[in-house]
């Protein structure tokens, strides 16, 4: 089964637009205070771009309203700080909407050839590759997006031979950098619709057919790798099967619906390696200490993106000192802080959750040993890689979802509307159920924008469609009131709390799940996404001819 597509170039639409102030501060540094990821990596650019040293720059990231990857590069920092140096004097920076979706880093396009066969009795064979991924006129993380691609172009899955090509290139457009998901979004689309087709092309039901075929621990990837930790879709498998509808898939093409419309169902599986990859992974500091009135301070520089980490974080550290979350004061974000590294990458709460846990059970000791006054305990986490040579660990874990949705095509209009929408989700240990809830929904609503409507579109270097008027995201009346998340927890081995990275398990599978949806109306597989009502009529007239 041979399927060829490509992707749309995704804004990351975050509520609140670059923006920043700078300053001298008291210690005569420059002080950027703005959004960010990461506030030591902000420093050492800014410092290199003024010819000064790190000492000298200081960059604080409040608590921000979203970011989704698009603030890990720099946008007003550097700007702002060339300002406050050329003039000796105060400057504030904030971008227009037209100017956030003009300059910003996008989601990579990508053009994806991908091929997947299997024997007789539908046991996959051979799996083959070949992305390109568009970075626009910077590189900015672009080899970075591509090597995650590659690792998770094959999905959960089993093959006897592989080949998995990539390239990335420059084109005369703007840039695009890290986006939820990192380059996962667009290759689940191949792997999951040629699962899909194949197992109708064998007369297999296509959830068996995966089960057959899933990657176990201890088996080599298709990428080279070797999955160190069990692989626990199995486990969710169990549960999806109960559930409306994967209990409900058929193959069979539907009919109108009274209601002028076309019913059907699709899924997907997929994993999502959390932490940074390709051993990159430094860790994360933390430091907790008591004062001397006895209050609880958490030191780290983790940024909040409105993700709910410092809530975790707080739970984390109110669990080791037996104490309420709210006991739990923040000092966060900064450069004077501990370095806890970036916010990025499904990996807060893995890894710096991790250093959390630590410091707490290192001040506890101390504390029922009956030290008095004023405590301070600094701790670090990083996640081991195999300590012998082995042909790369690209992820020390990996988190593993089933999204299934309902969609309704209208014959009239060729609208697709997704009306239901059931995940099953592997989160390992859970910390906060309803912050994890929320990751799922609010991923799963840029997953359908991603799909069916989300494409930037440029011309000669100038972007068309910079405003919400004309950039088409979901809006509240897209997103389905029938949502229904199911957490299945099964503590993972790379980290003490046995944690799981699951901000982007939500956004992942949806294009692939809709795709198979609208295959099952139409019997047509579209080969570019977002899948839009003027691709869907002509399509939608001959099935219904």
């Amino acid at each position: 089964m041979r399927l060829t597509y490509s992707t749309g170039r995704q804004e990351h639409a975050f509520l609140e637009p670059e923006a920043g102030i700078a300053y001298r501060d008291d210690r005569q540094r420059i002080a950027i205070i703005c959004g960010g990821q990461n506030p030591f990596a902000d420093q050492k650019q800014i410092a290199a771009i003024l010819g000064v040293p790190v000492e000298q720059i200081y960059v604080s990231h409040p608590p921000m309203g979203g970011a989704f990857g698009g603030k890990e590069d720099l946008n007003v920092q550097a700007h702002l700080a060339l300002a406050v140096q050329a003039t000796g004097r105060p400057a504030r920076y904030v971008y227009e909407r037209e100017e956030s979706i003009g300059y910003s880093v996008k989601r990579h396009r990508f053009e994806v050839d991908v091929e997947v066969g299997c024997d007789a009795t539908g046991k996959l064979t051979g799996f083959r590759a070949s992305l390109l991924a568009d970075t626009g006129a910077y590189m900015t993380l672009g080899p970075a997006v591509l090597v995650l691609a590659a690792e998770h172009a094959s999905g959960p899955y089993r093959f006897q031979a592989s080949r998995i090509q990539g390239q990335v290139v420059h084109t005369n457009t703007g840039n695009a950098s890290a986006f939820r998901g990192f380059g996962n979004p667009q290759v689940i689309l191949g792997i999951e619709q040629a699962m899909d087709a194949l197992a109708g092309k064998c007369g297999l039901d296509p959830v068996d057919f995966r089960v057959q075929n899933l990657l176990r621990g201890g088996d080599r990837a298709a990428a080279g790798h070797i999955v160190r930790n069990d692989v626990t879709l199995p486990r969710l498998i169990e549960a999806a099967r109960k559930g409306p509808l994967l209990s409900a898939l058929s193959d069979e093409r539907p009919q109108p619906d009274p209601d002028g419309k076309l019913r059907a169902t699709g899924f997907a599986f997929v994993w999502q390696g959390f932490g940074l990859g390709a051993g990159a992974e430094p860790g994360s500091s933390v430091t907790l200490r008591r004062d001397k009135n006895g209050h609880f301070w958490l030191d780290c520089s983790s940024a909040d993106l409105g993700e709910g980490n410092l809530s975790a974080f707080q739970q984390i550290a109110a669990s080791g000192l037996g104490c309420n979350p709210h006991d739990i004061r923040l000092d966060i974000g900064t450069t004077d802080n501990t370095n806890s590294w970036s916010t990025n990458a499904s990996r807060s709460v893995v890894v710096t959750g991790s250093a959390v846990a630590q410091a707490a059970k290192q001040l506890a000791a101390r504390i029922e040993a009956g030290e008095s006054g004023a405590l301070e305990e600094k701790a670090h986490f990083a996640p081991l890689f195999p300590e012998k040579l082995t042909l790369g660990a690209p992820h020390v874990g990996y988190s593993y979802g089933i999204q299934a949705v309902r969609i309704a095509l209208d014959t009239a209009t060729a609208n697709v509307t997704v009306e239901e929408v059931e995940t099953w989700l592997d989160a390992g240990t859970v910390i906060n159920p309803d912050g994890v809830t929320g990751q799922i929904e609010g991923g799963l609503a840029q997953g359908l924008g991603f799909a069916l409507s989300e494409d930037l579109v440029q011309r000669e270097g100038c972007v068309l469609n910079n405003r919400f008027s004309s950039y088409i995201l979901p809006t509240i009346r897209d997103v389905p009131t029938d949502v229904r998340v199911h957490l299945i927890n099964h503590p993972d081995a790379s980290n003490p709390l046995g944690a799981r990275g699951i901000a982007e398990v939500g956004l992942t599978p949806a294009a692939a799940a809709i795709a198979n949806a609208l295959a099952r109306c139409l019997g047509h597989r579209f080969e570019q996404f977002p899948i839009k009502p003027e691709a869907i009529l002509p399509v939608m007239e001959k099935a219904l001819s």
